[in-house]
């Protein structure tokens, strides 16, 4: 079956949005679905963008349409074109399911006839996106909603009525990471323990409270792994001396990245950025319903990790400290323990290694999740 999946993402990009959708797209296409990826023409250009996010090359076809730096009038025209592909589309009779999570290109599917879903990281905050999405969900096809987390999915059932058809399910990561045998977390006890933290750089993701913690455990390294140029510049200004900055890794050159940590971080604060705050978006928070790539990736390495105590990371993690420890954002003292804790213990980092990894295998793979979401598309349309 066609699956086109409609997205609003800059292929190539260094974005969390790019990898989120690269990833599904190889997942669905391992599924058997004949899958193109609508985005925009992203940049710096790059020879195979599926290796860049390192993706089966070519199991999936890229329909790039050119970005137009202009809010209004570019989300027109790349909608517009996007229509356009897709009633080409159907006049030939290749029609599919349109998934996706551009709320104004999968409306015009809706408008076309197609089988719609749509998939939401955020709540329709604005009053153009409250509309698409009605329109989806009244459509004759309309397959149902997926949204990242069950916060989000209460605030989109207050918005459109309880009996609105929602499936639940969170972020992912790949699969085929192994831990090497000799995992830095069967290491003996030690001083120098390399800690490490990857994702962005944005306002919430606690960089400034990993430097607390840092200068209070002079003895270990800490290492920050993400941001632009001009980011990492800034936060190093205030660094102590004992954190470090590697800047952007791309997704092929990760595995041999977390092979030199052994222990992570995900101190998420209460208002948590994404990245149209830092480009004059909203400042709207995330910290109720996010469901962070980080988080699963560390379960897929087979990390032992501490993140923030919050429900939207308990809803991955569960409640007690069986593949994690949850210690509250802001507390110094003790995440300062918690590490301690686990420097001291390499029994403890390693149980929880392997029930994070076991965890992330049974429930939060790619597959898993592609799996799930045309499960849903499946009952919809017998």
């Amino acid at each position: 079956m066609n699956l086109d999946y409609l997205s609003l993402s800059n292929i190539p990009s260094r974005a969390a949005n790019s990898v989120h959708v690269m990833k599904m797209c190889s997942a669905f296409a391992g599924l058997g679905y004949s899958v193109t990826l609508f985005c925009h023409k992203g940049s710096p250009a790059v020879d195979n963008p599926h290796a860049f996010y390192a993706v089966a090359n070519d199991n999936f076809h890229l329909q790039t349409v050119p970005f137009y730096p202009f809010r209004i009038l570019g989300t027109l025209l790349y909608t517009l074109a996007v229509f356009c592909h897709l009633a080409f589309r159907k006049l030939q009779g290749k029609g599919g399911i349109c998934y996706g999570r551009d709320p104004f290109s999968l409306c015009c599917a809706a408008w076309l006839g197609f089988p719609v879903a749509i998939e939401l990281h955020m709540p329709p905050l604005r009053g153009t996106w409250k509309f698409c999405l009605r329109q989806i969900c009244a459509s004759r096809r309309f397959l149902g909603i997926v949204c990242i987390s069950q916060g989000l999915a209460c605030e989109v059932r207050s918005l459109l009525g309880k009996d609105i058809s929602i499936l639940v399910a969170h972020d992912g990561a790949d699969a085929q990471h192994t831990p090497s045998e000799q995992s830095p977390s069967e290491k003996e006890r030690t001083e120098h323990l390399n800690v490490g933290y990857v994702g962005s750089l944005y306002e919430g993701r606690g960089i400034d409270f990993i430097f607390q913690l840092a200068a209070t455990l002079p003895a270990m390294s800490f290492f920050l792994v993400g941001g632009s140029p001009e980011e990492v510049a800034r936060w190093q200004k205030e660094a102590p001396e004992n954190v470090h900055f590697r800047g952007f890794v791309p997704q092929y050159d990760l595995p041999d990245t977390y092979s030199n940590f052994d222990i992570m971080l995900a101190p998420y604060a209460g208002h948590v950025a994404v990245a149209a705050d830092h480009k004059g978006g909203s400042s709207h928070s995330t910290a109720g319903y996010m469901s962070p790539l980080k988080i699963f990736e560390y379960m897929s390495y087979g990390k032992p990790f501490i993140a923030s105590a919050m429900p939207a990371i308990e809803e991955i993690t569960g409640p007690g400290a069986t593949c994690c420890l949850l210690r509250p954002y802001g507390d110094v003292n003790a995440w300062r323990d918690a590490l301690t804790q686990l420097s001291e213990d390499p029994a403890l980092r390693q149980r929880l290694a392997e029930a994070s990894r076991s965890k992330f295998l049974h429930e939060y793979t790619w597959t898993k999740r592609a799996e799930k979401i045309s499960q849903l598309w499946a009952k919809r349309l017998e």
